[in-house]
């Protein structure tokens, strides 16, 4: 229905997940790279850690991705 054909799973540790340099970059480059019309992602008040510094992660790429910088990640895009 959602039209997924690709799931990326990072591997991160169980309330291991950490706001950091590399993994904002995967989330950039993974943006740049399959081109989301929309993306879902968690609420920033979830009781779950890992749920709060993915949410935190994934607004700051998705707005990292549109910038012309760092052409090493991929094409700048705009969800």
């Amino acid at each position: 229905i959602l039209g997924v054909s690709e799931r990326v799973v990072l591997s991160l540790p169980n309330q291991g997940v950490e706001n950091n340099r590399e993994t904002f970059q995967q989330i950039v480059k993974l943006i740049r790279k399959y081109r989301p019309d929309v993306i879902f992602t968690h609420n920033p008040d979830d009781h779950h850690r890992d749920h709060r510094a993915v949410s935190a992660i994934v607004d700051e790429a998705r707005w990292k991705a549109t910038e012309n910088l760092a052409p090493d990640w991929g094409e700048p895009h705009e969800t």
